[in-house]
């Protein structure tokens, strides 16, 4: 768990431009990125993001493109093909 932390942290600072030589907190690097200080990790912001999304999808008329496929049923007699 925590090499995800600092993996997360090394992704984090790439793109703030933040290098090793400055002395920049973790709180402060996720502040610069996100805007705020939060602990939460990399995953809980893009949880946050993908229910955000879902969200504005639902809410959307249901033969628009990006909901039909959110709602489609596959059938009761498909199979996968094999080999593919």
């Amino acid at each position: 768990m925590l090499e995800d932390s600092v993996f997360d942290h090394r992704c984090l600072r790439r793109i703030a431009d933040i290098q090793w030589q400055h002395h920049v907190s973790n709180a402060e690097v996720r502040h610069r990125v996100f805007g705020h200080r939060d602990d939460n990790g990399i995953g809980v912001n893009i949880l946050k993001h993908r229910l955000r999304w879902l969200g504005h999808v639902l809410r959307m008329w249901f033969q628009r493109i990006p909901h039909c496929p959110l709602l489609a049923d596959s059938g009761t007699g498909w199979k996968k093909r094999r080999g593919g």
